[in-house]
């Protein structure tokens, strides 16, 4: 454990330089100008000026407010908006199936919300996102994806995070048109991400993403990330903190040190006796350390939504149900990090205590959990019990301490946690955890849909004299 402190903490200092090692500023695309524009295209808006310029055949330069449909020379359908990157592996690239028993859980495609596909033409987004055997990347055809291989299975399966963030997305911004650019590839590890081959850059899952950033005009509004499951169940997941940093910190040098990245913090694996509960606690530590903001500061635009909470379709697969649910948080987290307030995204403990009090002839013994980013509008869903907290030694994990009785909201900014008498027995250093291990069954949201992060939080058992 004592090592698995000592990556967190380095990733923890390296929050800033993420935010800050960026070769060039979005400033560099503000007075692009689109040309040789495709029916479907979404045209990502000047973030000053709100329009996208376009140069017509008889060269004339135009701009373009946000919204649509515009007709540009031959091109129909076209949009002004915000483009947002789909990448990671299977749960973004969406594994869920389509049907639930015997209805048909498909978000209805719509003008507006638009896809750059697999085969890297645009066309109105629908499930699924990712056809990776259409694509001219032959990065898609060397790294194994049981849709490359047999692309029936998407006749089944294959119901994304997608459109839901789309539509989350835009209730929240006016109804903006939305680009989504797939670019995600199930099974792939955080060090199959940190490739690179400047000479074919086809070749690798980085390279090929920024060639479609290339091919959609070179300028986007944020990046959706959700990996780390290969690396959770691998023999050694400790590669993943550093390759974490560094794919963040490539991401913000070659795309603009302000870009929005909102990623999904690792949901449940159920089942695989080979895999370890403390290699999923890891990668979800990396992501809540790397990825969730304390405060206002460099990391405004950079955060994590939970999908500890989704439903699943199999040992590791979100269903179409739980991904519109982290589509939904997604689109909630994206606009905060666009207004610069990434840190507002998603509640996160900030204090425990210990307390003790005599009722009657009985001495009570609970665990009273603070929480930052909460207000008058969002607060704790109301529920009779809420579940996924552990208690465990400082420094040894596997072992619950079975001592919660129950755990209650108490207020808009806590949690009361019941514990037996045997706590009048303990004394020392504790941790409270929130989603410990591979399969936790947690249910803390806020009434705007946000669920609590896997996290965990010290704290001390003193008895009073």
């Amino acid at each position: 454990m004592m090592r698995v402190e000592r990556d967190i903490k380095a990733i923890s200092m390296n929050q800033d330089q993420i935010m800050h090692d960026a070769m060039f500023s979005r400033a560099r695309y503000k007075d692009a100008i689109y040309e040789n524009v495709t029916s479907y295209q979404i045209l990502q808006r000047n973030l000053n000026s709100n329009t996208a310029r376009v140069k017509l055949a008889n060269g004339n330069i135009i701009s373009l407010g946000i919204g649509g449909p515009y007709t540009i020379n031959n091109a129909h359908s076209v949009y002004v908006g915000d483009i947002w990157i789909m990448a990671g592996q299977s749960n973004m690239r969406g594994h869920g199936y389509f049907n639930d028993g015997e209805k048909n859980v498909l978000l209805e495609p719509k003008p507006g919300i638009h896809l750059y596909q697999s085969n890297e033409t645009w066309g109105i987004a629908q499930d699924p996102t990712h056809r990776l055997s259409e694509s001219p990347r032959s990065v898609h055809h060397r790294i194994p994806d049981p849709t490359v291989r047999n692309p029936s299975i998407l006749h089944v399966r294959g119901a994304s995070l997608g459109l839901s963030f789309a539509q989350s997305y835009q209730k929240r911004n006016n109804n903006i048109p939305v680009g989504l650019v797939a670019s995600a590839h199930g099974g792939t590890s955080s060090a199959q991400w940190m490739e690179r081959d400047p000479d074919n850059p086809s070749s690798t899952l980085y390279g090929a993403m920024m060639a479609r950033i290339g091919q959609v005009g070179g300028n986007i509004a944020g990046v959706l990330w959700y990996q780390g499951e290969t690396d959770a169940c691998s023999s050694d997941p400790k590669p993943y903190g550093r390759n974490t940093i560094d794919l963040l910190a490539d991401m913000v040098r070659d795309m603009d040190s302000g870009i929005p990245i909102v990623c999904v913090q690792l949901g449940r694996c159920v089942g695989g006796n080979h895999i370890q509960d403390s290699h999923w606690n890891l990668i979800r530590e990396v992501q809540y350390r790397c990825l969730a903001p304390r405060h206002i500061g460099a990391e405004t635009r950079l955060c994590a939504v939970s999908s500890i909470d989704a439903s699943m379709d199999d040992f590791i697969h979100l269903s179409a149900q739980g991904l519109t649910k982290v589509g939904y948080r997604l689109g909630v987290a994206a606009t905060f990090a666009m207004q610069n307030k990434a840190y507002m995204a998603t509640p996160r403990m900030v204090f425990a205590g210990y307390e003790e009090k005599n009722e009657f002839t009985m001495r009570r013994c609970t665990i009273k959990v603070s929480f930052e980013n909460l207000d008058n509008d969002v607060t704790w869903t109301p529920m009779d019990e809420v579940l996924g907290f552990s208690i465990r030694h400082q420094n040894e994990d596997k072992h619950e301490l079975p001592i919660i009785l129950s755990a209650r909201i108490e207020n808009q900014r806590s949690i009361r946690i019941y514990l037996t008498g045997d706590a009048l027995q303990l004394r020392g250093s504790y941790v409270l955890y929130y989603g410990w291990g591979k399969n936790p069954c947690c249910n803390l949201t806020t009434t705007s849909g946000m669920g609590l992060l896997a996290s965990r939080i010290s704290f001390a058992i003193e008895h009073p004299h």
